[in-house]
């Protein structure tokens, strides 16, 4: 999957423990969990400690964690991937593009 993106805003948050790369980060700097409120996209891997780029405002290519159907309300899921809302409240973004199984690219509108 090639990862392209448009940054709008990117900033350095504190990684609280190991994130993997175009995962979804939480506020409190760990990948993301179930329905998490989003803060944005890890633009690499890290550790507990490190500094983190972190993508919050822009578009990127991510690979999903379930179907996704062009315009979905996207939240985050257990592994911090994008899902669509389902019955979740925290939305971090929509999708652009479909995604028709998990692990298939799917570009994201994060607002």
């Amino acid at each position: 999957m090639a990862n392209t993106f448009i940054n709008i805003m990117t900033i350095t948050h504190k990684a609280a423990g190991a994130i993997s790369a175009h995962r979804l980060v939480d506020f409190a700097g760990n990948q993301a969990g179930a329905d998490a409120q989003v803060l944005g996209v890890a633009m690499a891997d890290a550790d507990a400690g490190d500094d983190l780029a972190v993508l919050t405002i822009g578009r990127i290519t991510l690979p999903a964690g379930a179907a996704i159907a062009v315009g979905d309300a996207l939240v985050s899921d257990a592994n911090g991937q994008p899902v669509p809302q389902g019955t979740a409240t925290n939305v971090f973004g929509h999708a652009l593009t479909a995604a028709a199984n998990p692990g298939d690219p799917v570009e994201v509108l994060i607002k």
